[in-house]
């Protein structure tokens, strides 16, 4: 099982639904981060093994769908917040895909930023959530 803190790749917070199609069939999640390696995403009922393959698809800005074989490869609950977190890393991505999501996550708002020193500097506070605000521009720490 691969250790879910190691971080190899730049991340982007990613907040949109991924279809999940597995062998128990098909389910809508959340997305929570997205890397050129895959993603990270939160699952309130579903539950997917470590080493299940899985299709995954969601909408990239800038990019249009995104349909896309991957493998999870961690799962874990955290504190108190609903659902289990589940890591995917994607199965050989093309060459457009890669691009696609390394231009979307090289575009990092300096909000987006801030809120992610904030994180790497209490590591021992709980997660926190980030709500968009009604024009989608800005993100807001609400601590759970």
């Amino acid at each position: 099982m691969t250790n879910p803190d190691v971080k190899r790749l730049p991340r982007r917070l990613y907040q949109r639904p991924v279809g999940i199609l597995s062998e128990s069939g098909y389910c809508v999640n959340d997305i929570v981060e997205i890397s050129e390696g895959g993603i990270m995403a939160r699952s309130s009922a579903q539950q997917y093994p470590v080493d299940s393959s899985v299709l995954l698809n969601f909408y990239l800005p800038e990019g249009g769908m995104i349909i896309i074989r991957a493998e999870a490869r961690w799962t874990k609950n955290v504190f108190d917040l609903p659902g289990t977190f589940i890591g995917f890393q994607f199965n050989k991505v093309t060459f457009q895909h890669r691009r696609l999501i390394r231009a979307y996550v090289a575009e990092k708002r300096p909000d987006e930023l801030d809120f992610e020193k904030y994180k790497m500097s209490a590591p021992d506070q709980p997660i926190l959530e980030t709500k968009l605000d009604s024009r989608a521009t800005r993100r807001e720490a609400v601590r759970k």
